[in-house]
């Protein structure tokens, strides 16, 4: 991160006094909780939160800073402060919620807070946060009920991704390690989990302190909430209301635990609060059965997803200009945001449905013959996809028509996109294989394609595209009211004579319109700009024609008279011009926003198309290619087998400095139903336990493997713990 720090500044010593005195009052607050005073332009953090910082973003305690202004009586040690820019304060934003797991409290100048924001909660923050995070904000409640006389635990649970309007509620029945409590909070990838506050409680608090330790294990946040809010007094009217649909609960299938739990999701992110939330969730059922039963130590064994500073915020295509290390970074691969968040998805939920599993494999193998079809897809649409679900969080928060024509851009390649499909389905080899890909692809996206076509011609009649696409600049169509019709033809007249200033100073300073670039800065407004080395024209002559305005990296903007005259009555005109259109704009997002839904499923069968191109692009283009592997169901006990020829570990094998040599594995029932692996010290036993669970993994998510052939029953769970930590309770020895 950039070293360029903005200067913390007051009106007065009184000011600055205040700031500090204020700041010391605070109530004294927990370690994982950052403090951060929003100035305006920049933020300041002040006291210990403030060496955390400088240590973490500059990487040295030489940028903080001293505040001398308090008497010694006062604070016997000076405090420290250290100041950041917007952008830099964006990234440390996510280094603390995605990376740390911190808190994060937002105040003002006089210390009073504005924001608060959590790693399952980020809500209060959305429009901070500029990028897409590459995983679902999964927030999730827990209460529990031990079952002494059996020597169990019921536990209700409730979780909620508030980005895509999704609630639901799961009941559990546990052992005295809570197994799994641990493989429901890996599926849903659970950010942060809220619990009732029984530490003061002398019969509930040692099985509080094992279920905390579940929970932090699996790099969730525990928040401790009153155990008053896991009531179920009037929740179901409350679900009710969210979901907009009065039989929601008419079967009692969900617990007073589920419910109790749902309880305190709905007070702790304030969901009754806003009623634009009224009708828009959907209630959603998840059952631990259907995906292989993963536990933390088996993501960290098997090097699933990357670990250490900064790798919590992946972004499409992120993995192929960084080292591989895991799994995650291998497969990814993906053009789009909602292909990564699908991945991530995918690596915590493999399948344990033979049929599903064989679909994803011939979609895969259909994808590795296809190479022109993968090569189109990647290259030509996928890229161009927007991330639906950001956009739908832009449009709530804030009326802009830039967001509703990269919307109208993703719906006019989309006939494209299902029309490329539909040609190549013909060259699939197999009737099975082209009707699964009219299932899964081409049927739905045809489907939900049709009511777009309103939304099409809406945008069309009521955005200036002509103006969008010459200037970059989104605004209503003036034909829509007198008023703003008067008022462009003003802008218009105004725009033509910048475009003549463009091509007669051109001619003065003996350069192509082309060098001389004419652009709409953010400080200056309209202004010319050329490279440093072609600035040289310029002596001479900024005194009395040409004004420098800066020297920057990108070159020198500089103006003239006219110019600047023009463009201080373009400013005017453009802020009467969005004055008149507000109402107009207004209108036109909340129609774009009843399509969203539509936009969003269609985003999702895309996300399976880029997840599935992705393992097609990484299983073709391997060392050695990967092969499709035989899957054999569950149910099939007496010859379950696993049976890898030449298998290795993939990521592994794609290092540069490793030479990587392949091994079998065969394991039948009745024949060879235990292996013992013994061998010296670095001599390859771990890499090879790790090997065989990353292949099993990778198939039962509907990937090809890398072997010469492979043999696998689909396994429920993949249990263990490579290295030194042992645990009698859950069988790793």
């Amino acid at each position: 991160m950039t070293s360029i720090r903005p200067e913390l500044r007051f009106t007065d010593i009184a000011e600055e006094r205040g700031f500090y005195k204020r700041f010391l009052t605070l109530p004294e607050k927990p370690e994982n909780i950052i403090r951060i005073a929003d100035r305006g332009e920049y933020y300041t953090i002040v006291g210990e939160d403030a060496q955390f910082a400088a240590q973490q973003v500059y990487h040295t305690s030489s940028v903080l800073k001293k505040a001398n202004c308090l008497s010694g009586n006062e604070n016997s040690e000076p405090l420290t402060y250290v100041t950041m820019s917007q952008q830099v304060c964006l990234q440390f934003l996510k280094m603390c919620l995605f990376e740390y797991g911190y808190k994060i409290e937002i105040y003002d100048k006089s210390w009073k807070i504005i924001k608060r924001a959590s790693p399952g909660n980020i809500e209060q923050i959305d429009d901070l946060l500029s990028v897409s995070i590459d995983s679902s904000i999964v927030l999730c409640s827990l209460k529990f009920q031990n079952n002494l006389n059996e020597g169990n635990s019921t536990i209700g649970c409730s979780f909620v991704d508030s980005s895509i309007y999704k609630l639901g509620m799961i009941e559990l029945l546990d052992n005295e390690v809570y197994s799994n409590l641990e493989s429901l909070i890996i599926q849903l990838g659970a950010k942060e989990c809220l619990v009732p506050d029984l530490r003061e409680n002398i019969s509930q608090k040692k099985e509080l302190e094992k279920i905390t330790r579940v929970i932090d294990r699996c790099g969730c946040v525990v928040t401790f909430v009153k155990p008053s809010d896991f009531t179920d007094k009037d929740v179901d009217q409350d679900i009710v209301r969210l979901v907009g649909d009065e039989l929601t609960l008419a079967l009692p299938k969900y617990s007073k635990l589920c419910l109790s739990a749902c309880n305190a999701l709905l007070i702790y992110l304030n969901l009754m609060g806003e009623t634009k939330n009224y009708g828009k969730y959907e209630l959603i059922e998840h059952s631990l059965n259907q995906y292989m039963k993963l536990d933390a130590s088996s993501l960290r064994a098997l090097n699933i997803f990357p670990q250490g500073p900064s790798q919590s915020i992946a972004t499409a295509g992120s993995s192929n200009h960084t080292k591989i290390n895991s799994v995650f970074q291998l497969l990814n691969k993906c053009k789009t945001h909602s292909g990564v968040r699908l991945l991530h998805e995918w690596l915590k939920q493999p399948l344990l449905d033979l049929d599903e599993l064989n679909k994803r494999h011939d979609l895969v193998e259909f994808l590795i013959d296809q190479l022109e079809l993968r090569q189109i897809l990647r290259d030509n649409y996928l890229p161009h996809v927007p991330d639906v679900r950001r956009i739908t969080k832009k449009l709530n928060m804030k009326a802009n028509l830039d967001e509703v024509l990269k919307l109208y851009t993703f719906v006019d390649k989309l006939p494209m996109i299902a029309s490329t499909i539909k040609e190549y389905v013909a060259d699939c080899g197999t009737n099975h294989t082209a009707n699964i890909i009219l299932e899964e692809w081409y049927g739905p996206l045809e489907k939900e394609i049709e009511p777009l076509s309103n939304f099409k011609k809406m945008v069309e009649d009521t955005i200036d595209l002509d103006h969008y696409e010459k200037y970059n600049e989104a605004i209503i169509n003036c034909e829509a009211e007198e008023q703003l019709s008067l008022c462009k033809g003003k802008l218009d007249q105004h725009l033509a004579e910048v475009e003549d200033l463009h091509s007669s100073v051109a001619e003065d300073l003996g350069t192509d319109d082309k060098r001389l670039k004419l652009e709409k800065h953010h400080l200056y407004g309209w202004c010319f700009r050329l490279t440093r080395n072609d600035a040289k024209v310029l002596r001479g002559k900024t005194e009395h024609r040409y004004y420098e305005l800066s020297t920057v990296k990108a070159g020198v903007y500089f103006t003239t008279k006219d110019l600047e005259r023009i463009s201080k009555e373009i400013e005017q005109l453009e802020q009467q011009y969005d004055a008149l259109q507000k109402e107009l704009v207004a209108e036109v997002v909340a129609v774009a926003l009843t399509y969203t839904p539509v936009l969003e499923r269609i985003s999702m069968i895309l996300a399976n198309v880029d997840v599935l191109c992705s393992f097609a692009h990484v299983s073709s283009y391997a060392p050695i290619p990967y092969v499709r592997p035989t899957m054999l169901s569950m149910t099939e006990q007496d010859t379950r087998k696993l049976i890898l020829q030449n298998s290795r570990h993939p990521v592994l094998e794609v290092q540069d400095d490793v030479s990587f040599i392949s091994n079998d594995v065969k394991m039948e029932r009745g024949t060879r139903d235990f292996l013992i692996i013994t061998g010296p010290n670095m001599g390859g036993k771990s890499t090879y336990i790790r090997q065989i669970g990353v292949i099993v993994l990778m198939a039962q998510v509907g990937c090809f493997v890398p072997c010469d052939d492979a043999q696998i029953s689909i396994m429920d769970s993949i249990l263990c713990r490579v290295g030194a930590g042992d645990s009698q309770f859950k069988g790793y020895l």
